[in-house]
């Protein structure tokens, strides 16, 4: 008897083993694929569609908000760093059960119609929007509605308001990035830059709105799958916040809607922010063709818990690039 077969165990069936390990990895090694650079047809058409849906589980029920949204995108010429784009928001509109809606419905309805004459670089990032005065206008006629539906809650609106102030001040880049926003949430799929069974660790950091401590976020982004032929690929990107960070935004917002804004919040109630358990998690899939994401969906889940009780909320959020008919 031949020396392995005493072990049940004979060559053929060793290497027999090994082609069949090596037939599960080697298409994703032997895989010959490369990123499609981002470059749409100068004249080309697109529609921007989005979708939010948002469930809140609090004690007293579950409260829905659904924001639809419909824009078109055009691809005006070239620029020396990108191109010049045209964006027009055509339809927006909000539904759901939630105390908010009824407010915003009217108030939505500002932003419809309002185009965008903007620049955008290599990679689809908006990175200049050149009708910025006209875009601002627009812009604070909807802050300053959506905050007359708060004058009963003065305190309230005397938090937020700065935050929404200082939004409309911003020039450049980081205008663009909230006149476009949806153009700017698309550009995350072009242009990466990753290779095929590369992970990528991403870190940010997001000034606090209200002026408090910056808010910290830690991401990991990779390749899901490729295909070769045409060049299509599906990114995934997870993403933690930094729930002291989140902590920090709590206290600093309880202290601002104070009943006595020039007191110290009472100990107890520090005491109770600070034991709070905060978690914001994020999970993206981004697929992209020809160069140009053509699909993004974001589902984020955030939970906190306080008191013995228990806050979530699930948002989903859906953008999808087809061409214009």
């Amino acid at each position: 008897m031949r020396k392995g077969a005493e072990h049940g165990i004979s060559l053929k069936s060793v290497l027999v083993a090994g082609f069949f390990a090596l037939s599960l990895v080697a298409p994703a090694v032997a895989e010959e694929w490369t990123e499609l650079p981002y470059n749409p047809p100068i004249g080309s058409r697109w529609i921007v569609e989005s979708q939010s849906d948002e469930t809140d589980n609090r004690p007293d029920g579950v409260r829905t908000n659904q924001v639809k949204s419909r824009g078109e995108l055009t691809i005006e010429g070239k620029t020396a760093a990108g191109f010049h784009v045209l964006y027009v928001m055509r339809d927006i509109a909000i539904e759901g059960n939630a105390p908010s809606v009824p407010l915003m419905k009217p108030v939505l309805s500002i932003l419809k119609d309002l185009v965008v004459d903007a620049e955008i670089d290599a990679s689809g990032k908006p990175v200049k929007v050149d009708n910025i005065d006209e875009a601002k206008t627009t812009m604070r006629a909807f802050v300053d509605r959506t905050f007359k539906n708060f004058e009963g809650a003065p305190k309230f609106a005397a938090v937020l308001r700065p935050a929404f102030d200082g939004m409309l001040n911003v020039e450049g880049a980081d205008a663009a990035k909230i006149y476009l926003q949806e153009v700017s949430r698309l550009a995350v799929g072009q242009n990466t830059g990753l290779k095929f069974g590369e992970t990528r660790q991403e870190s940010s950091v997001s000034p606090n709105p209200l002026g408090g401590p910056s808010i910290k976020m830690t991401a990991t982004f990779k390749i899901a799958k490729v295909d070769a032929k045409t060049g299509a690929v599906t990114y995934v990107r997870d993403s933690q916040t930094d729930p002291e960070g989140m902590k920090d935004f709590a206290l600093s917002m309880m202290q601002k809607l104070g009943l006595d804004g020039d007191k110290p919040m009472p100990p107890k109630v520090a005491a109770m922010i600070k034991e709070m358990k905060f978690s914001i998690d994020e999970h993206d899939e981004i697929t992209v063709e020809g160069g140009m994401t053509r699909m993004l969906r974001e589902e984020q889940s955030m939970s906190m818990s306080a008191m013995g009780y228990t806050l979530s909320k699930k948002t989903i959020d859906t953008l999808s690039l087809t061409p214009a008919p």
